[in-house]
């Protein structure tokens, strides 16, 4: 391969953690005694990635790594775990009813599973890149799965959108797990849902990890890495967690903030600052404004009361002497209201309201009287 890594793109470190000799060339499609004289063991270089931190080969995938095979899917160990996914995937996240497509669904035995735990009312569609796979999922599990492989980020799924996917080790067989999962993002609906689980870098991490690494599986994700793996992808990660052999995250597709609804009271907000302020002036009280940060700069500046103000007063003499950007209002020491006094100090902002208000009565007069402003409006000090 090129040394790069398959999630990041950052450079796998130059030397493998670890050099597996002497290894298996594959585990699936197993030699027959024709093919003997051409089979032998081969070196698997394991690489980390100097950025995530992902392990991973470093080597061309295997000509099947698009077909989700595995063995024993209907057998009872694998059953019941998946069972118990299912469970707590459908109940947490209140998915009774919807529509979930499993990413590599092989040969169906693992929605079989699905189908059967009857009472949440599934509508189980699963993508397969192998025929025949498809063939037995449909024929003899007698589940909803189709042919096809995510191998650009604009697929689209016959069936979607979807409510929620599954993927079960298959992002660890594919050198393009990034293409895969922004096209499953793409075809899911508005907050849409994932369970992904791969063999875990925890699990291999032990004495006897060795005996676990095969060509057929190309990466090996920790919490880190698959939390990595779906938020560069377009998902928030809503749970991430060990369950050895496996690392299994849960996954949401993100959504666009909408600043126009989270601020939408923005506009009252300026329009209290100032009808605050031009009310002092109507009464014949001069204004100035305590501590030149940027949340003071902005809001007087938006809320166009700049004119209004008489001045600022700062305790860093490197801002004294400057000016407001924007509203231009000039910037002072505290012992300029000796000779300038105003009627009115204005707080804007809540995080050192407390310390300011007693600057204000200890360095200033105790008679002037105090104004605050957090997300709640304009208010009066407590005397």
């Amino acid at each position: 391969m090129n040394g790069r890594c398959i999630v990041c793109g950052e450079k796998l470190y130059a030397e493998p953690s670890y050099t597996c000799h002497n290894m298996p060339q594959r585990v699936q499609n197993l030699p027959t005694a024709r093919d003997l004289p051409a089979d032998s063991g081969v070196d698997l270089g394991l690489f980390q990635c100097s950025g995530c931190g992902l392990l991973q080969l470093d080597c061309a995938p295997l000509e099947y790594y698009r077909d989700s095979m595995r063995a024993g899917e209907r057998s009872a160990g694998l059953t019941k775990l998946r069972q118990r996914q299912y469970k707590h995937f459908i109940e947490t996240y209140n998915l009774q009813g919807k529509k979930i497509i499993e990413i590599g669904a092989g040969k169906g035995g693992f929605l079989r599973t699905l189908k059967d735990m009857e009472e949440y009312g599934i509508a189980e569609y699963g993508l397969e890149n192998n025929e025949e796979y498809v063939r037995i999922a449909r024929e003899q599990e007698q589940v909803n799965v189709i042919k096809g492989f995510c191998d650009h980020e604009e697929y689209e799924i016959e069936g979607g959108p979807f409510d929620a996917f599954t993927c079960f080790s298959y992002p660890a067989r594919l050198t393009d797990p990034n293409t895969m999962l922004r096209a499953v993002s793409n075809n899911l609906k508005s907050g849409g849902l994932g369970y992904i689980s791969c063999i875990s870098q925890e699990h291999i991490l032990k004495s006897d990890g060795l005996y676990e690494i095969t060509r057929d599986l190309y990466a090996y994700y920790s919490v880190s890495t698959i939390r990595f793996l779906a938020q560069r992808n377009g998902f928030e990660v809503l749970e991430a967690f060990e369950d050895d052999p496996y690392v299994d995250a849960i996954v949401r597709k993100r959504s666009p903030l909408d600043l126009k609804t989270i601020w939408g009271n923005i506009d009252s907000m300026n329009q209290e600052v100032y009808d605050f302020a031009d009310q002092e002036i109507r009464d014949g009280r001069k204004i100035a404004v305590w501590c030149a940060g940027h949340y003071a700069f902005t809001v007087i500046s938006v809320a166009g009361i700049g004119d209004k103000i008489s001045y600022i007063v700062d305790n860093a003499p490197f801002k004294q002497g400057h000016y407001a950007p924007a509203s231009h209002v000039p910037i002072v020491a505290p012992t300029y209201f000796k000779e300038h006094p105003v009627d009115t100090f204005l707080i804007l902002g809540m995080l050192y309201a407390e310390e300011i208000v007693n600057e204000i009565k200890e360095k200033c007069s105790r008679e002037v009287k105090i104004a605050l402003m957090n997300e709640n409006g304009v208010f009066w000090a407590e005397e």
